[in-house]
């Protein structure tokens, strides 16, 4: 599949069909098991800490920030109630951090009585040197973090049509120095129909932390969609073989540190690199010991289970989370 160079707005998913009725966009409404988002926190390379978000209760929800070194925590800010960091896969793996490690989001989302998030959207940025909110932001509709560009000037945002129509989506820009979205919805022009399905399994990230890569399985293909947040240039790698049948939700992504080189594995083992320079897949010189991913048949129903989660809370759409396509902007349903 070819690189699609955004000229204001990235399409971070547009070639990555939307997950299951129980499951968010793969671009950005990452989702979630349980609804525990971030953990373990979420760091920028090089960085010496880590941050989390913690729910206090009536107090509120505690930033921490974290020496990466030792574990001990440098510094607490209490922010109000319902603040998290955003999830980027259907596990809770947290994303919101700037590679710079200067700027961090947050995000709230409320409910009506259907339990369907409302608008505005709600988020929150905050400098990481203070922990003290610099920006509150209310945006009019329904959206969900996707990324963040390494200098923390832009968002990458999934805006939906309707709480009750996931898959009627469009992907944009907000320019946080402006106070506005650039560009708007993107298409691929040259496959306007084309529809991939799967869940957002595992993230990771170049050495410099200017390209997020997303793993994604479960639909029709598994694939990794590779984004420069600094370019906005996005392109998704095929993984012809891998992940079939109810063995993906075992599949995880890592980057060398050094080389930003990709290891797509099952458990411990490899099946396959992907070149950061080129994008091309080959097979991996020699197979470490580990269990096979097409012997692997205890997650059968998995994708059953994930709630969806849009900016950050847990919205389950469907009581049956079968998988279903989202097409491309501008496809016919």
């Amino acid at each position: 599949m070819k690189t699609v160079t955004l000229a204001t707005s990235i399409a971070l998913g547009l070639c990555a069909g939307l997950l299951a009725a129980s499951t968010a966009s793969a671009s950005g409404g990452p989702v979630i098991l349980g609804g525990t988002y971030g953990a373990g926190g979420v760091t920028a390379p090089g960085s010496e800490y880590r941050y989390a978000t913690v729910d206090a209760g009536s107090s509120g929800t505690v930033l921490e920030q974290i020496r990466t070194d030792g574990g001990s925590i440098r510094r607490l800010q209490r922010i109000g109630s319902g603040w998290t960091l955003p999830a980027v896969t259907w596990l809770g793996d947290a994303g919101g951090l700037s590679a710079n490690g200067r700027r961090l989001v947050l995000v709230r989302t409320d409910y009506d009585h259907r339990g369907l998030p409302t608008s505005p959207t709600e988020m929150l940025l905050v400098d990481t040197h203070s922990l003290k909110p610099r920006r509150h932001l209310e945006l009019d509709g329904i959206f969900s973090f996707d990324a963040i560009s390494p200098d923390g000037r832009s968002l990458y945002l999934v805006q939906y049509a309707s709480a009750r129509r996931p898959l009627d989506y469009r992907v944009r820009r907000y320019d946080v120095g402006a106070g506005e979205f650039r560009g708007g919805a993107i298409v691929d022009p040259d496959d306007p129909d084309e529809k991939m399905t799967g869940q957002p399994l595992s993230r990771a990230y170049s050495p410099d932390g200017a390209w997020s890569y997303t793993l994604y399985g479960g639909g029709d293909e598994t694939f990794v969609h590779a984004l420069d947040t600094a370019s906005g240039t996005a392109q998704c790698i095929d993984l012809e073989g891998i992940g079939e049948g109810n063995s993906y939700y075992r599949l995880t992504l890592d980057a060398d540190p050094a080389t930003g080189a990709l290891t797509v594995r099952n458990a411990r083992r490899p099946l396959a690199l992907v070149d950061p320079r080129t994008f091309e897949v080959s097979q991996p010189p020699e197979a470490e010991a580990g269990p096979s991913a097409d012997d692997d048949t205890a997650g059968a129903g998995a994708e059953w289970v994930a709630p969806l989660a849009i900016g950050g809370g847990v919205l389950l759409l469907a009581a049956a989370a079968f998988l279903a396509v989202r097409r491309r902007p501008g496809a016919p349903a």
